[in-house]
């Protein structure tokens, strides 16, 4: 009987958490890959362009969803022990760190972008269209800051459709204005590159107003003065930035290593760098329902840790690494039949249209564990609190044998791009086979908050 409810209530806050995200991640996704089309047509130095300055934004991406994934662990546990006010005060604590980020990262792009444009590529026309696009997208690192902390404190008190919302309606317009301002339609001027950064900044203010506006009108429970978020006590900021700098730190090295790979490909020349963007679009198309799914693991595996119910952590996070495993065979599947079609849209020249489907080939075989690494690292180890493993572990791999096999493979033994892809797949089999080990042992649980 026991069982038959926690599988019940499993399958309920799943759908309610993963969802909303689920379907924020689809428009997400599908008007980045119009975006990407769009450039595209302007030409292959554009799309690098755009490529480089947005694995910037990734950097910068992937280290807001580490703290948001240590806030997580705090506000979630909180949420499973009844602390509102604990809660609001972890909240504040992630918004005071994120805007930090946010201006750490706003200094660099806005003020020596072409400094930035060069650790990545020695062509001069790719490097002039990144400055102009950097200066202008630079303002966006502190509205994201501000519309990630609050983003993830909603869906951590299971309130993810507050965050789908707004993300939604600035996604559509951000559309809309990149095709108006792009190639010039109605009143306006085409602005080429420009048009694209202008959308995108306009759209990134939206959300972040949107989000705070129906936070407010629905008086949630993170509605609170400013003075009361930022009236956390030493203990819980202390205890926070413990968990949030391992986690932080080994994203920020493992993402610094898969950007280390793209400066890699990318000298291999324009068009490896231009097949890559669009695989990567592409394949982010069919990793839409992982994310949901890690999100949704998250907050499930930290409100039990939090409620001390241990046995049905273990449970939740159990059903979900199976859940992701058979998706992803599926997902994979379905990217290698569908890819010749979906790479056309992109208009390429042949030979970037061979290098994308060779690549997406390689992606579509190692979905499954790619997947598997994503659910068990972001939704259970992280989210169990297991943050000085997961530093380790991550930043380990990725450098001492990601980057690596992928330098030897490009500039050593001079492979083409698609087996340079495969070799950085090595990387994610050792994850998974040590952290299997790591989820069995359940030295992952941690509470913080007894």
């Amino acid at each position: 009987m026991y069982k038959i409810i926690k599988e019940n209530e499993y399958y309920r806050m799943l759908f309610q958490i993963a969802i909303p995200i689920i379907i924020q991640n689809i428009i997400s996704v599908s008007l980045n890959v119009v975006d990407t089309i769009m450039v595209g047509v302007l030409g292959a130095p554009e799309l690098v362009a755009i490529s480089i300055v947005n694995q910037i934004f990734l950097i910068f991406i992937v280290l807001l969803s580490s703290l948001n994934i240590a806030a997580s662990v705090m506000i979630t546990q909180f949420w499973g022990k009844g602390d509102i006010d604990e809660v609001r005060h972890s909240l504040g604590v992630s918004l005071a760190i994120a805007v930090s980020m946010g201006l750490l990262f706003f200094v660099p792009n806005f003020l020596f972008p072409e400094s930035v444009m060069s650790m990545f590529t020695t062509d001069v026309k790719v490097i002039e269209l990144g400055i102009t696009y950097s200066r202008i997208v630079a303002f966006t690192y502190i509205f994201i800051a501000i519309t990630f902390a609050y983003a993830g404190a909603s869906r951590s008190i299971e309130r993810a459709r507050m965050p789908m919302y707004a993300s939604s309606i600035a996604l559509i317009l951000n559309t809309i204005l990149s095709y108006i301002l792009i190639y010039g339609v109605f009143i306006f001027p085409s602005l080429g590159l420009k048009g694209a950064a202008i959308a995108i900044l306009i759209s990134r203010f939206v959300e972040m107003t949107i989000l705070i506006s129906i936070i407010y009108t629905t008086k949630s429970i993170l509605v609170a003065p400013i003075k009361v978020l930022f009236q956390f006590s030493k203990a819980l900021f202390i205890k926070m930035f413990r968990l949030i700098i391992p986690i932080v730190l080994g994203d920020g090295l493992w993402i610094l290593g898969t950007t280390a790979c793209l400066a890699i490909y990318t000298h291999m020349g324009t068009d490896v760098g231009a097949a890559v963007h669009i695989s990567n679009t592409i394949q982010n198309l069919f990793l839409i329902i992982f994310f949901g799914i890690a999100s949704a693991c998250g907050v499930m595996v930290g409100k039990s840790i939090g409620e001390r119910d241990y046995d049905k952590t273990f449970l939740y996070a159990k059903k979900n690494i199976v859940l992701t495993i058979t998706l992803a065979i599926i997902s994979g599947v379905i990217l290698i039949l569908v890819s010749p079609f979906i790479v056309r849209l992109f208009q390429p020249s042949a030979i970037v249209y061979d290098y994308s489907i060779k690549i997406l080939i390689v992606i579509g075989l190692g979905l499954f564990i790619r997947m598997y690494n994503l659910v068990i690292f972001d939704g259970i180890i992280k989210s169990g609190g297991d943050a000085i493993y997961s530093l380790i572990l991550s930043s380990a791999t990725i450098w001492l044998v990601g980057v690596p096999l992928v330098y030897i493979g490009a500039f050593v033994w001079k492979l083409p791009i698609y087996l340079v892809i495969l070799l950085a797949h090595v990387e994610e089999l050792v994850q998974a086979i040590i952290t299997f080990r790591r989820f069995l042992s359940k030295k992952w649980i941690h509470n913080f908050v007894k």
